[in-house]
């Protein structure tokens, strides 16, 4: 089971990230994540700036095994889109050990419109 804080550390790195005046955004910052001092997975944060337009991709992929035998596996892929410093839209695919969902989020002027498909059990952006 991957605890809310443990994907949240990666998204307090890429929030601090926003684009502000004259920042300079890293291409990449690249996470071991860890459970019990062992390794079990990658969160990989990936930058590309274009004008005003910032793409963020997200790439988590966990697996907890017992020797050669998968007990849980968990990948997660997101990618972002930031316009003028503004949240603009975000796609995501989630696979939680054999449970799939997907988010879709779009800015709509002042709000966020958010469609989920499958059954997550929380709903939350990694910035």
């Amino acid at each position: 089971m991957i605890a809310r804080r443990d994907l949240l550390a990666g998204g307090a790195a890429l929030a601090a990230l926003t684009p502000m005046a004259g920042m300079a955004i890293p291409p990449e910052l690249r996470f071991t994540v860890i459970r019990n001092g062992g390794d079990i997975g990658q969160h990989v944060i990936t930058f590309r700036q274009d004008g005003d337009t910032l793409l963020a991709t997200v790439a988590v992929e966990i697996a907890l095994r017992l020797g050669p035998i998968v007990l849980f596996r968990y990948s997660h892929s997101v990618r972002e889109t930031w316009r003028a410093g503004q949240f603009a839209a975000l796609e995501s695919t989630t696979n939680d050990d054999g449970k799939p969902y997907q988010v879709h989020a779009v800015r709509s002027g002042d709000q966020v419109v958010v469609e989920v498909a499958g059954t997550p059990r929380q709903v939350l952006s990694t910035s």
